[in-house]
């Protein structure tokens, strides 16, 4: 079904590392053994999205996220595309392999559904896209509520999506939906959640469906 797993999960109110699920989304060596780093300076407009699809010819989500990983690794300062700073140098694991009918392209996305659901002791949250594109996870906990924010580099949202939703759920409170359209289009989903409650944030992602899920997992006592 094209479905691959990552998780993340944060202890004492930090966040932690990505821990590997049945399927890791982040772990496919063989889809990356060839790659090399490749340094760049980088650019007002570059996007951890669009440089990864640059230097490699990416033919899967499930390799471009192996190579997520290596720039997670190369560049462990940067956690998320708004962390590349102009003019600064990083390094970008590329294949020799950087063209092909085959490649997927940093074409703009849209963003078209967003969905909550509760079912035992996890709420989630389902984002549906009309396209090849992940989304940068992190955790913003300087003021309450904690939040979970999901930014999609080179995505808009579609217009008839609420700006906020009501989940009305025991982990997950609300979900609100925002974009920016400069210096790069990028659509932003936010998950307020309860700090109190919630442990691991799951993040699943149906390649076939174009649908990311975030789940959150009641904390185990």
């Amino acid at each position: 079904m094209g479905r691959a797993y990552f998780c993340m999960a944060w202890v004492g109110w930090w966040l932690c590392c990505f821990c590997l699920g049945t399927m890791p989304i982040y772990a496919q060596a063989e889809e990356s053994a060839s790659t090399r780093l490749v340094p760049h300076q980088v650019q007002k407009t570059d996007t951890i999205r669009g440089l990864l699809l640059r230097y490699s010819c990416v033919r899967s989500m499930t390799q471009y996220s192996a190579l997520r990983e290596e720039f997670r690794h190369a560049n462990p300062q940067i956690l998320h595309s708004g962390h590349l700073a102009s003019q600064a140098s990083v390094l970008v694991p590329g294949t020799r392999a950087t063209q092909g009918t085959a490649c997927l392209r940093a074409d703009t996305v849209q963003v078209v559904r967003v969905e909550c659901e509760h079912f035992g002791a996890q709420d989630c949250v389902r984002i549906y896209v009309d396209g090849p594109v992940l989304p940068e996870v992190f955790l913003l906990k300087h003021e309450p509520p904690v939040r979970v924010v999901c930014d999609f580099d080179q995505a808009v949202l579609l217009s008839d999506i609420p700006k906020e939703i009501d989940c009305a759920g025991r982990l997950i409170q609300r979900v609100r939906v925002g974009h920016e359209d400069t210096p790069v289009a990028r659509a932003r989903i936010v998950l307020e959640i309860d700090p109190a409650l919630a442990g691991e944030v799951e993040q699943t992602f149906f390649e076939q469906q174009s649908l990311f899920m975030l789940t959150v997992h009641e904390a185990k006592p």
